[in-house]
């Protein structure tokens, strides 16, 4: 599988009842990825960074499938993104 990494700034914007949105701040608005807004379960933001506004580093990896690939392999791969406070992001 094809994997690569990622880490981007983001703000909150709301909550979902078990899931957040959020929007990733470089393509906010601008077409790209959905409009930057994506929904992630509220328990990888620590507590200290769920408040509407609040900013952080979304950290993960996107990952391409290849032949011979299994569902298991693509779904551990995927497991990988958590939120970082922004100031360690840095």
């Amino acid at each position: 599988m094809r994997v690569t990494p990622f880490r981007e700034p983001a703000r909150l914007l709301f909550h979902l009842n078990t899931h957040s949105r959020i929007v990733l701040e470089r393509f906010e608005g601008n077409g790209m990825a959905d409009g930057g807004e994506w929904d992630v379960p509220t328990e990888l933001i620590p507590v200290r960074l769920r408040a509407l506004g609040s900013r952080f580093v979304v950290v993960g990896q996107f990952v391409g499938p290849e032949d011979g690939d299994t569902v298991d392999e693509l779904r551990e791969a995927l497991k990988t993104l958590h939120i970082e406070d922004i100031e360690a992001g840095r």
